[in-house]
């Protein structure tokens, strides 16, 4: 058959002439289908000889796309059984690829382009230009359209391929994000669900440890240090350092921009061996990344 556009048509059907080449009656003991979406209509369970009868064949093709087909078995009292096939390529009237985008994780500042390119299908004339568009107000992304292009496909169908470059400048809010890029498919139409877009930002900077335990303390005091970087290995400040707990103390043993600063972290003995669970509050001279935090896990 030939090729569909999606929505066209929610049925397709043929009628095949089902010949019995022999000089003997052929009796149709059953015909069977392959797909549920497919039925099957014969007007006689007995063909005369050397005459023929209809097989119609009927498929459902409601909300699919790609290449498609059913197929009838018919099983007769004469030998192997006979397969009569429909098939149909349906091309969607847009499709989207990919169909969801995920950045990450990134850090802060970092940029990032990937392409979304979106694919039309219609009759008798090109497709409009199609617009690629952000849902809801985001400063961090821009859209830009590359090329857009069609191409006479077969009869009346044509295609127009259209490239987006989406470039996204990671803010600098932790965790884990999303939005939508929608479709306008024609400019004077409304919008289509598109493109979810997931991102992951992550701090530029690591301490180590990521965690701190004490699993004993000795007569007086322990100290411990937390050493913190950048990922990029570019200088830094520490403004301060502190914890909620009054038993911790904490100290920056570093001063000035460095490339990694350590802090130094006292645990008083004086929370006699209970268990204790704070953290320690790095606040940073940098205002994309203004505070860092390290839990911090005592007992005895």
């Amino acid at each position: 058959m030939a090729p569909l556009i999606e929505g066209e048509v929610d049925v397709i059907r043929h009628s095949f002439d089902v010949r019995n080449p022999y000089s003997v009656p052929l009796n149709v003991t059953s015909v069977e289908k392959t797909c549920s979406c497919t039925s099957t209509a014969l007007a006689f369970d007995s063909i005369k000889p050397r005459s023929s009868e209809p097989l119609l064949v009927t498929a459902d093709i409601k909300g699919r796309t790609g290449a498609f087909s059913a197929v009838a078995i018919l099983k007769h009292d004469h030998g192997e059984s006979w397969r009569y096939e429909i098939s149909v390529l349906i091309h969607p009237r847009l499709a989207v690829e990919p169909m969801s985008l995920y950045l990450g994780p990134l850090v802060p500042g970092e940029r990032v382009d990937r392409c979304v390119t979106v694919t039309q299908y219609a009759r008798n004339s090109a497709p409009p230009v199609p617009a690629l568009l952000c849902a809801g107000d985001s400063p961090s992304i821009a859209l830009d359209r590359i090329n857009s292009s069609v191409d006479h496909l077969v009869g009346e169908l044509h295609r127009r391929h259209t490239v987006f470059n989406v470039s996204f400048t990671v803010p600098s809010d932790p965790g884990a994000h999303r939005c939508s890029l929608t479709v306008r498919p024609d400019p004077r139409g409304v919008s289509m669900p598109g493109v979810p877009l997931q991102w992951v930002v992550e701090s530029p900077y690591v301490t180590t440890p990521e965690r701190l335990v004490l699993t004993s303390v000795a007569a007086g005091a322990e100290t411990q240090f937390i050493a913190i970087r950048r990922l990029d290995r570019r200088p830094f400040r520490v403004n301060s350092v502190s914890s909620p707990d009054t038993r911790v103390a904490c100290q920056i043993t570093t001063a000035g921009a460095a490339a990694e600063h350590m802090v130094s972290v006292t645990l008083d003995s004086s929370y006699a061996g209970r268990f204790l669970a704070t953290k320690i509050a790095i606040v940073l001279d940098d205002p994309e990344w203004s505070c860092l935090s390290v839990p911090l896990v005592a007992s005895h």
